[in-house]
């Protein structure tokens, strides 16, 4: 079955939120790659997470 759109990640990536930047921004992984870390930088933007933005 197809991911919904409204569940994808902000990131790009066509993966689900929860299997792709939300693990980092919940700070329980660090993002293992300089583009991880700008695609988690880019989805935190889009979902308001001033919190991570500034940690990171």
């Amino acid at each position: 079955m197809p991911t919904p759109l409204l569940n994808l990640c902000p990131c790009g990536s066509l993966r689900p939120y929860p299997d792709c930047c939300q693990p980092y921004h919940q700070q329980r992984l660090p993002a293992p790659t300089p583009e991880a870390l700008m695609r988690s930088r880019y989805s935190a933007f889009v979902l308001a997470l001033r919190d991570y933005l500034q940690a990171s």
